[in-house]
């Protein structure tokens, strides 16, 4: 992907494509807990969906440079529960 902005620059459209179908399936998912009532209804679900990717891209980048430096496991422990605080989820359903 980071490619896309160098050599691979023809592939910029297609990853930000992707991109795209990504934020807006988890943007779907964030409007509709808010419709079901299970979600703060005051958060922005393209702002979140877009800041989710941002911080899996960047997480799964910085593993992918450095596997035996970077702990997967604890960023995405650390992403579910600044989203449940964000998003005023009960902590276990």
């Amino acid at each position: 992907m980071a490619e896309s902005l160098g050599p691979l620059r023809d592939k910029a459209e297609l990853f930000a494509q992707h991109n795209r179908t990504f934020m807006a399936a988890i943007a779907s998912g964030i409007a509709k807990a808010q419709r079901r009532g299970d979600a703060d209804p005051a958060v922005k679900p393209r702002a979140l969906a877009t800041e989710i990717l941002a911080r899996i891209r960047g997480a799964t980048l910085l593993w992918l440079i450095d596997p035996d430096g970077i702990d997967l496991g604890a960023l995405n422990a650390k992403l579910i529960e600044s989203l449940r605080l964000e998003l005023k989820l009960e902590t276990e359903r």
